[in-house]
C-alpha cells in the first residue's frame, strides 16, 4: 500500500542518514563533464535503439561496465521477450562490475522463473529483481574471496518485460 511504501522510504532515509553520520569526512571534488567521450556507440536491443557513452574519470583504470541484452523468458509455455539494461559503477576495481555484467541475466532468469511459476505477476517480477541482486552479491562474495572484501559496484538496472519497464 502507499502507506507501507512511505514507511519503507522513511526507514531507508533514516539508515542513509545514519550511515552518513558514521562515515569519516570526505572531500567532495566535482568533475567537469568530459570534452570528449572515450567510447560512444549505438546498437539495437530487442527492437530498441540504445546508445552508450562513457569516459574514465579520475581513477587510474576504468572500473565501470554496462549491459544491454535481449533474451526470451519462457514461463508456463508462454514466451516473454525481455530487454535488460544495466550500468555498473565499479568501486575499488572493475571485477565486481564485470561480475554483475556477466551474471545478471542468468540470476534474473532463474529468479523470474522461480517467483512467477504460474505466470508473470507484478509481485513476482519485483521479488525476482530483488532476489537476483541479493544472490549476485552473495555469489560474488563466495567466488571472489578477498577481492569481494576490497571491491563493489553500484548497479542501475532496467528491464522491459511484457511491455512494462521495471
Amino acid at each position: 500500500s502507499e502507506n507501507d511504501i512511505h514507511q519503507r522510504l522513511q526507514r531507508q532515509m533514516q539508515r542513509s542518514c545514519q550511515q552518513m553520520r558514521n562515515e569519516p569526512e570526505k572531500v567532495f571534488r566535482p568533475l567537469l563533464a568530459p570534452q570528449a567521450w572515450s567510447d560512444t556507440h549505438e546498437e539495437m536491443i530487442g527492437g530498441l535503439q540504445v546508445g552508450f557513452s562513457h569516459t574514465q574519470g579520475r581513477r587510474p583504470t576504468m572500473e565501470d561496465e554496462h549491459l544491454a541484452i535481449s533474451f526470451n523468458l519462457n514461463i508456463e509455455g508462454r514466451n516473454y521477450p525481455v530487454q535488460l539494461f544495466g550500468l555498473f559503477d565499479g568501486h575499488g576495481g572493475a571485477e565486481a562490475a564485470r561480475f554483475v555484467r556477466d551474471n545478471l541475466q542468468r540470476k534474473l532468469e532463474q529468479s523470474l522463473a522461480e517467483y512467477n511459476q504460474q505466470g508473470l505477476t507484478k509481485a513476482g517480477i519485483w521479488k525476482a529483481l530483488k532476489k537476483a541482486c541479493i544472490r549476485l552479491n552473495r555469489e560474488f562474495k563466495d567466488t571472489q574471496g578477498w577481492i569481494a572484501d576490497q571491491q563493489g559496484t553500484t548497479a542501475a538496472i532496467a528491464m522491459i518485460v511484457d511491455g512494462k519497464i521495471w
